[in-house]
């Protein structure tokens, strides 16, 4: 459009789109979106471990990860969503699912720990946080993620954060 040329007019207002967003988001949040609660682990020090022992027996380790917390998760009604890497993405329905989950994980591994050398331990942090999410096809979006991600980035080895949003609940 050059100066002074009038304005053309365009096919339908900027309100009705917006009106029409209002109603799909609302459709989205209807349909998609609920209450859920999302456990992370990460395995503590794991990239000095790679570093150390080299990627095989790196492997082998995140796969006896595996091999040890799944069934525990399965046990308390949770699903692991995705391997995170050297962790794991799970949710409960529940916080009191997901709490005692990561409780009975610490205390397995602990056990498992004591007789093993060093080199062979398998410590974790563990976050659990409960909110609302979009869930979809055996995932979950938003800012659920986000939060639970930065929980577990600030937890210790052996330790399990949860959020006030998740004791709130428990």
């Amino acid at each position: 459009m050059k100066p002074g040329e009038p304005m053309e007019e365009q096919e339908g207002s900027i309100e009705e789109f917006l009106r029409k967003r209002t109603e799909i988001e609302q459709t989205i949040r209807d349909k998609f979106q609920r209450e859920i609660t999302v456990m992370f682990t990460d395995i503590a020090s794991s990239t000095q471990f790679y570093e150390i022992y080299g990627d095989i027996t790196g492997r082998a380790m995140i796969q006896r990860h595996h091999d040890l917390l799944v069934p525990i998760i399965e046990q308390h009604g949770g699903k692991v969503l995705r391997s995170l890497g050297d962790g794991l993405m799970t949710v409960f329905e529940s916080p009191p699912d997901g709490v005692r989950a990561a409780i009975a994980i610490q205390r397995l591994l602990a056990v498992e720990n004591q007789d093993r050398k060093t080199s062979e331990q398998i410590w974790i942090r563990a976050a659990i946080h409960h909110g609302s999410g979009i869930v979809e096809k055996g995932d979950v979006y938003g800012d659920i993620i986000n939060t639970v991600a930065r929980l577990c980035a600030v937890t210790r080895k052996a330790e399990i954060l949860v959020s006030q949003a998740c004791v709130d609940l428990v």
